[in-house]
Parts: structure tokens; C-alpha cells; sequence
């Protein structure tokens, strides 16, 4: 591994990406959607699970902010291979845990289904997504570069965000409904001001920033990139806990991916972290990161498997849903070290995989030119 030309601040980031990930899934797993929206630790809770909500965000503005020079070719297409590979290895894993339990045999009708349609590895609609990008990314390229001057790039980048974040913002009220502001979460009806057909492109949106931060970074030191982010973090917070006092989690569009805040947020935290002063790291530390970075895609589609063992016993020992919070940190870590762990040996066996399928290559070259 050439730890020279690595970028070990982009590193950090997709461990944090995938760490975060773990950590909005402890909102899913601890009970905290089907509970309401009443007590004071609540709306802490509402907070904590806002505050990681750049976690796939920030794997898309990656893909913007390294990719975007790829152009059409084999060799582009190849670049894909490891990802897929992963996938299907994990997709695998998952559906043998998923059918530990069950009396019936596991049949290869059921293996091979669960990985076609995504469903066998159950955080995989982030791979069923990112095929489609990846396919897309050297016409997207093109579009980019394509644009003359910074000017023009703003206008698509401001263009895509009013597409797929805007109506978050202005399509999430319901003005026709009296004192509709005081008891938000009676009616999830909203009075729609912008279109909102194409929310669902979100990614490409995501992609386009990075590949605009790449380019043009924004012009603020650490220290207040992070104390923007916090700031957001608490206003975001406490606004959808006012929007489902009383009720429960509503799954409204302005907390969702494509959402204006999870954009804000992801745009703070990835310019932060891509801000992180590096050079001066240890060669051997910079490894160790490379290799975390490495294992992410692995571990953040395994960690459905720690997520199913830890959760069960936190649920077991731990009644309440609010006294569950409390153990946020070490639940996260515990998840997310087991799940690096698993992607380790996915990585091992991809690699073995890749080694005998060389070799067979070798010999069927060898033989066809005797």
C-alpha cells in the first residue's frame, strides 16, 4: 500500500462516515422510533440521532471528491469489481445468520435471490444505489468539467440542491389547517410551495458537492466548521422534535438523506474533516487508517450481524427506551470494531478468491499459447 499518495484526512473521513452509520442505526435499534415524543431525555435523543445524519452523505461526497476525473473506459468499469465482490460476500454472511434460527434449509434459490435483489444483506440498498452512480459518474464528470468557471458550477450545484433539498425546507407545512404550528404531529399533510418530483436523485447532488469541494473548498478554519456544525446539529434537533411532540418519529422528508439538513450537516463535517492536518502523522498510523478505510464498505454492510447480537442483549438487560441512550458509546464502539473485524476476514476471503481466479487465468493462457 503507497501510503504516500493516499490522503489520510479522506481516509478519517470514511471511517467516521462508517462509524456514523452504526451510530443513526442505534436509533433503529433501540426502540427510539416507536417511542413518543414526550419525555425530556427524548428530545436528547432526537438530537443525537440528528447529529449523525451526514453518515451516507458523506460517503457520496467522497465518490464526488476523488472520482471526479474518472472517464469512460475498461479500465473504469473494472474499478467497481472489489466493491461487488464485497457485496456478494457479505450478502452471503447475512443471509446464513438470517437463517441460523430457522428450522428450514437454506436453499440456493434463496441465496442466489437474496443477492439480486438486495435484500439478503439488509444495509445493502447503499450498494443497489451506488451501481446506478457509478455507472453514471464519466457522464457526470463530463457535465462537471464541462462547465466553465466557478460561476457556472455554482449554478448547477445550487440547480441540484433546489431539485432534491429545497422542498424540505418549503413543502413541510400545512397553512390550511388552523393552529396546524401548534400540534404539527396531528396531521402529516403539508401544503406543497416547489416541486418535489426529483428529491430522489439526492445522489447526484451529493456527488456534484464533492466534486465542487474538491475544487472550491469552503473558506473556513476547523474550529468553526465544527462549531457550525454543532450549532446546526442543535436548532435541526430540537426542530423535529417539536415536529413530532406529542406523536412519534415521522420519517418527514426535511430528516431524511436528501433533506436540507442532513446536507448542511454533511457539507460541515466533510469539510472539516477534509481539513485535518495529516502530514505530520506516523507512516504506521497512516497504514492503520488506510486499512480501516479499506474494511468500511465490508463493515458497514456486516454490521446488520453485530447489530442483531448487540441490540438483543441491550433490549434484554435494558427495558426502557430512554435509559438505553446511556449506552450509546460503548453499544457504537462494540458494533463498530466487530464489524471492522468481520470485514477483515470478507477481505481475506475476496482475496483468495482474487488470487485462484489469477491463477486460473495464468494456467488457461498458459496452455493456449503452447
Amino acid at each position: 500500500m503507497n501510503i504516500s499518495k493516499r490522503n489520510t484526512a479522506l481516509d478519517i473521513t470514511r471511517i467516521v462516515a462508517m462509524f456514523s452509520v452504526v451510530a443513526i442505526h442505534f436509533s433503529l435499534n433501540t426502540g427510539y422510533y416507536d417511542e413518543p415524543m414526550l419525555e425530556q431525555p427524548m428530545i436528547l435523543f432526537t438530537i443525537l440521532r440528528t447529529a449523525f445524519i451526514y453518515c451516507v452523505p458523506l460517503f457520496i461526497l467522497l465518490s464526488g471528491y476523488l472520482l471526479n476525473h474518472k472517464t469512460l473506459s475498461v479500465k473504469y468499469y473494472s474499478g467497481i469489481t472489489k466493491t461487488l465482490g464485497i457485496y456478494v460476500l457479505s450478502a452471503i454472511s447475512c443471509i446464513v445468520f438470517k437463517s441460523i434460527p430457522s428450522d428450514k434449509p437454506l436453499t440456493f434459490q434463496e441465496l442466489l435471490f437474496g443477492i439480486l435483489d438486495f435484500s439478503g444483506a439488509n444495509y445493502a440498498w447503499y450498494i443497489e444505489m451506488y451501481i446506478g452512480l457509478f455507472l453514471l459518474i464519466p457522464f457526470l464528470n463530463l457535465i462537471y468539467h464541462g462547465l466553465q468557471g466557478k460561476g457556472q458550477k455554482k449554478v448547477l450545484i445550487f440547480t441540484l440542491i433546489s431539485l432534491t433539498s429545497l422542498p424540505t425546507v418549503l413543502n413541510i407545512f400545512n397553512f390550511s389547517v388552523p393552529r396546524w404550528f401548534l400540534t404539527p404531529y396531528l396531521s402529516r399533510e403539508y401544503q406543497p410551495l416547489v416541486p418535489d418530483w426529483w428529491v430522489g436523485i439526492y445522489p447526484i447532488t451529493y456527488y456534484m458537492l464533492g466534486a465542487y469541494l474538491k475544487e472550491f473548498p469552503l473558506k473556513l478554519k476547523k474550529r468553526y466548521l465544527f462549531l457550525l456544525y454543532s450549532v446546526a446539529v442543535v436548532i435541526f434537533g430540537c426542530f423535529n422534535f417539536y415536529r413530532d411532540y406529542g406523536g412519534y418519529f415521522s420519517w418527514g422528508s426535511y430528516a431524511d438523506w436528501f433533506g436540507m439538513q442532513a446536507l448542511i450537516l454533511s457539507v460541515l463535517m466533510f469539510s472539516f474533516l477534509s481539513k485535518l492536518k495529516t502530514d505530520r502523522y506516523p507512516s504506521i498510523i497512516k497504514k492503520i487508517f488506510a486499512h480501516l478505510s479499506d474494511l468500511c464498505l465490508g463493515a458497514y454492510l456486516m454490521s446488520y450481524i453485530a447489530d442483531t447480537v448487540c441490540y438483543a442483549i441491550l433490549r434484554k438487560n435494558v427495558p426502557l427506551v430512554t435509559d438505553r441512550m446511556q449506552y450509546f458509546i460503548p453499544t457504537v464502539l462494540l458494533v463498530g470494531v466487530a464489524s471492522l473485524l468481520m470485514s477483515q476476514i470478507l477481505n481475506w476471503i475476496y482475496k483468495g478468491i482474487e488470487f485462484l481466479v489469477k491463477q486460473i487465468i495464468h494456467l488457461i493462457k498458459k496452455k493456449q499459447s503452447i
